[in-house]
């Protein structure tokens, strides 16, 4: 009996010696990744959502509710004389920047030789470069709709986030997209002066420079808050604070459309293409009413203001939205817009991923416990 137990346990462990050997030498199989850094990871599956034909049918959708909204304004209007006007953002609303991503998400060993990290959505180099590349283009449906609202005698006005260097490049790529008529392109053809293109002086150092140039020798008007042509607002980018903010240029259009004109619709990917916090300062909206869509607040607060009865029948009438899963305010709302390095950005996603979880919650339901098979 004895001598039967020693050769079970001898053979047992053979088994395990084996079972080893096996596994370590064995191919090793690495989990399956893009782009090689789990930050980076991360933005694959909002890039590649971007591409596809869900997003491009919902652009399509959302300009033509944008149409619907748009006729209803222009019936309302018949008779009072006002001249009407659309505001928009650009980029992720008009122009599809998702090739941007799609660069730097898959250049890991190009952006090692020139000292980069892995791109995580802080590091921007390229962005311009990108927008001056074949592969960014309008989105479905926005050059038949800015079309159609100019036929109907309404102006659009453009406010992006690009930064003031970046006004020619801005111009020249929505009139290439067939976004800008002729008459606007050729009123901001004074970005190309006969002593140097503006655009060409933009590092900080020259900024002075640059100021100087803008004001005393062109026909344009530079601020902390905006950079565009004097007196029109057509195209405002950022001015040289580089605030993201939008309401001062917002304003700007209100004072240039004056009492005899009318905003009626605001359109964009991000909540502060309509309202910000600095909305008080032009409008009747007061503080507390305008930060509630603050990054500082948190996605919770945000959303639960998206339908409060101040805001929640603007949607889809006034303010036209567009899908950006991509990037957007709703990112640095999850961590409250604080400083925090990747390690307090990944615990403020599992925060809010916990938060919402239906593990941490309760339930209305008394019956028999479900069944929990997977479905597709």
């Amino acid at each position: 009996m004895k001598r039967k137990h020693i050769i079970i346990h001898i053979v047992s462990l053979l088994c395990i010696i084996t079972l080893i050997a096996v596994c370590y030498f064995m191919p090793r199989v690495e989990k399956a990744s893009v782009t090689g850094n789990m930050r980076s990871e991360s933005y694959v599956g909002g890039v590649i959502y971007q591409q596809s034909a869900e997003v491009a049918a919902l652009y399509k959708q959302t300009f033509q509710l944008a149409k619907n909204q748009l006729d209803k304004k222009i019936a309302e209007n018949v008779g009072t004389g006002k001249s009407l006007a659309i505001v928009t953002d650009i980029d992720a609303t008009l122009i599809d920047d998702s090739g941007y991503f799609s660069g730097v998400l898959t250049d890991a060993e190009g952006r090692k030789k020139s000292g980069k990290d892995p791109w995580n959505n802080k590091d921007w180099c390229g962005y311009y470069t990108s927008e001056a590349s074949d592969v960014s283009k309008a989105v479905p449906g926005a050059v038949d709709f800015v079309k159609y609202a100019r036929e109907q005698g309404v102006k659009i006005y453009f406010i992006t986030n690009r930064p003031y260097y970046e006004l020619d490049l801005t111009v020249k790529q929505l009139y290439h997209e067939g976004l800008l008529d002729e008459e606007t392109l050729k009123a901001y053809s004074g970005l190309e002066a006969d002593n140097g293109s503006l655009q060409k002086i933009y590092a900080d150092d020259e900024l002075e420079a640059f100021a100087k140039m803008v004001n005393d020798e062109t026909d344009f008007t530079m601020g902390e808050g905006y950079f565009t042509l004097k007196n029109d607002y057509t195209i405002q980018v950022q001015g040289t604070a580089y605030s993201s903010d939008k309401a001062e240029r917002r304003s700007n259009v209100a004072k240039a459309m004056g009492d005899n004109g009318a905003i009626v619709l605001y359109m964009g990917d991000s909540i502060n293409d309509m309202i910000s916090y600095d909305e008080y300062k032009y409008t009747d909206y007061s503080e507390d009413e305008s930060s509630q869509f603050d990054r500082t607040k948190g996605n919770s607060s945000r959303s639960e203001a998206v339908m409060n009865d101040l805001w929640k029948d603007k949607w889809g009438t006034e303010f036209i939205i567009m899908p950006n899963s991509a990037y957007g305010d709703w990112q640095k709302a999850t961590w409250y817009k604080q400083s925090v390095d990747e390690n307090g950005e990944a615990d403020a996603i599992r925060n809010q991923l916990s938060e919402h979880s239906y593990l941490n919650s309760g339930t209305w339901y008394d019956g028999v416990s479900p069944v929990d098979n997977s479905v597709e």
